[in-house]
């Protein structure tokens, strides 16, 4: 009987402790995620995340341990010098690109885990408070077309490799999805000497309606 209630003890521990790794006890969000961002290595550091559906974040900022929350069709590709806890719900997510040194992961069945062979926890149920998942920067409304741009990494200005009717309209975001530039009757040749060095992501309306996005790095 004391082996039977020590065999039983011990599982209730076991479950306990998994239940405590699938649950994240984050009390607020200070990055939210909802469209694209781009987080450089001297990026805006932030400690709790969540990648909303239809979200996506590049992080290799170099900071503290995140704890990084990806909700179903949420994606979080994390840099070298990324590191934290990731949770993910089912229909997310989560690209290490090799970087399998510095996450622990706890996800649902129906995650998707890529180029990660680092500590991982299977959950009956990933647990993280809500977000409120406010558009930043790119909505998750999805464009039709990619635009590079070049040269890239820019100085002052940059060339759409696409070409765009007048009416175009190109909003540029800076890595906290600030809208930091907005040009009207766009051309090929993009002016960017006004803003920071760093990273930027951009979206191209025409009419209201996106029609292509891409990315670019101002260095000076």
């Amino acid at each position: 009987m004391k082996k039977i209630i020590t065999l039983f003890s011990l599982i209730f521990i076991a479950i306990t402790c998994v239940n405590a790794q699938c649950s994240s006890g984050s009390g607020s969000y200070d990055l939210t995620v909802s469209g694209n961002v781009v987080l450089g290595p001297s990026g805006t550091p932030y400690n709790f995340g969540i990648v909303c559906g239809g979200g996506h974040l590049m992080d290799s900022a170099m900071c503290c341990t995140r704890f990084i929350h990806i909700e179903g069709g949420g994606i979080y590709e994390a840099g070298p010098g990324a590191y934290g806890m990731v949770y993910i719900k089912s229909g997310g997510t989560f690209d290490a690109h090799g970087n399998t040194m510095f996450f622990g992961v706890n996800y649902e069945a129906g995650a998707t885990i890529l180029n990660y062979t680092g500590p991982m926890n299977l959950c009956p149920v990933v647990s993280f408070p809500p977000g409120l998942c406010i558009p930043t920067g790119i909505t998750e409304t999805a464009p039709v077309l990619s635009s590079s741009v070049y040269p890239n990494p820019c100085n002052d200005v940059f060339y759409l490799e696409n070409t765009f009717s007048k009416k175009a309209v190109i909003s540029i975001y800076d890595i906290s999805g600030k809208n930091t530039m907005e040009i009207s009757s766009i051309e090929n040749k993009i002016n960017v000497s006004t803003l920071s060095p760093g990273m930027y992501t951009f979206s191209i309306s025409v009419e209201g309606e996106k029609v292509s996005y891409g990315k670019f790095a101002i260095v000076r």
